[in-house]
């Protein structure tokens, strides 16, 4: 006997409980409404949404995976699949259930800038930065696409595309906080560290209480600008604003180092890996002030976190170093050198650098440069006041910083 559809009242009921945030009411009808019609699936879909609301994440896939097969073809059962995907870290499962949203609705915009962030947080950039571009195209007022095309750009490497990209982010909407914040970091990467320092000014004038904001404003400050005293002010700033930030404590431990501030930058290094045991960048920085002895907890800390590193990373790096000073320091000076060999031989496949090309570079010069240049004559030279002056000394043995 077939079963007898819901009324439109009762699913739109649902949908208004759901949109007044009433998760545990929402559940409650859809499961009754489920167990009546087993075969409707927008009653489903509501009961996995909800669930996934309330923090059931399995769940929620049991409900949604039973709305797929009562519905195939609706575009929003795989959307919501790879949302919880995403949340639960199976970035790759998420990324195919985005996939499969576009299969049945290909102009689906919200599928495609998930699809996006998630390749993006999978490390695959030029794919994200297609995929989100594709989201605004099909909307090109969809401001949150643009925010995350920025980004994709900028992880891409593409830094006058990610600056271009938030610009018209900005010009829809003047007041968007995050996309000030966004532009200023990648205006840091190409060197313009004024027009960097005013997009973060923008930003905390628009939200004072901005700590990422007040953190890469201080960044900028002591990076491009060179003043650190400053710096340990807006650090502490951004850790009033946000007392939980290790990347904050860790910095603002850099400043006070720099400024020979040595047992405060201690304890400030000390408090980032409290917040977050595994935090390598951290350790390093305080594995070069503390003198390790046996038994070390920070070594024994370190080594098992290294154990316990997958990557190949940054991350990894700064442990083999971070422990090579370690176990200088104690005296196990092979262990010292097994760390140092595989941190710079990680760091030299990082840096991608190659002896050849160099090789040809030099031997392209030496083509270029057999003829020598013709001479001046200063016979037929206008005059000019200023007169050059020209700071000669070996190569890269810092002779010629005089001028400074």
């Amino acid at each position: 006997m077939p079963t007898k559809s819901a009324p439109p009242a009762v699913i739109h009921n649902l949908l208004a409980l759901f949109r007044q945030g009433r998760f545990a009411e929402v559940v409650d009808g859809a499961r009754r409404l489920t167990e009546s019609e087993p075969a409707n699936g927008m009653a489903w879909k509501i009961l996995g949404s909800a669930l996934r609301q309330q923090g059931q994440p399995d769940a929620a896939l049991d409900a949604l995976r039973r709305a797929a097969q009562c519905a195939p073809n609706d575009a929003e059962i795989p959307y919501n699949l790879a949302l919880i995907f995403k949340e639960l870290g199976q970035l790759e499962t998420a990324a195919d259930a985005c996939r499969d949203a576009l299969g049945i609705q290909p102009g689906f915009v919200e599928a495609w800038n998930n699809l996006g962030t998630t390749q993006r947080a999978l490390g695959q950039y030029d794919a994200a930065v297609e995929s989100l571009s594709q989201a605004v195209r099909l909307r090109p007022n969809f401001l949150l696409a643009r925010n995350n095309l920025g980004g994709a750009l900028h992880n891409a490497g593409r830094l006058d595309e990610a600056a271009a990209c938030y610009r018209q982010l900005l010009k829809l909407k003047p007041d968007f906080t995050e996309a000030h914040h966004n532009l200023g970091i990648v205006l840091r990467d190409l060197k313009r560290f004024d027009e960097a320092l005013r997009c973060f000014q923008r930003a905390l004038k628009l939200n004072p209480a901005y700590a990422e904001a007040e953190h890469n404003l201080v960044i900028t400050l002591e990076q491009g600008l060179s003043r650190s005293e400053q710096a340990v002010e807006h650090y502490r700033k951004a850790l009033e604003l946000k007392p939980q930030f290790p990347e904050a404590l860790n910095n603002l431990g850099t400043s006070l180092q720099n400024l020979g501030r040595i047992e405060e930058a201690i304890d400030c290094y000390r408090r980032a890996l409290e917040i977050r045991p595994f935090y390598p960048e951290a350790s390093r920085n305080l594995s070069l002030l503390h003198t390790f002895s046996e038994g070390d907890p920070l070594l024994t800390g370190m080594a098992r976190q290294l154990a316990s590193c997958s990557a190949n990373g940054d991350d990894r790096i700064q442990l083999d170093f971070a422990l090579a000073k370690a176990y200088e320091d104690t005296g196990a000076l092979e262990d010292c050198m097994e760390r140092l060999n595989e941190g710079n031989r990680l760091r030299k496949k990082q840096l991608g650098y190659d002896t050849a090309s160099d090789q040809q570079l030099f031997r392209r010069i030496k083509e270029l440069f057999t003829t020598p240049p013709t001479p001046i004559d200063l016979t037929t030279a206008a005059p000019v006041r200023v007169k050059p002056v020209f700071i000669l000394g070996l190569p890269r043995s810092g002779t010629t910083l005089v001028e400074q």
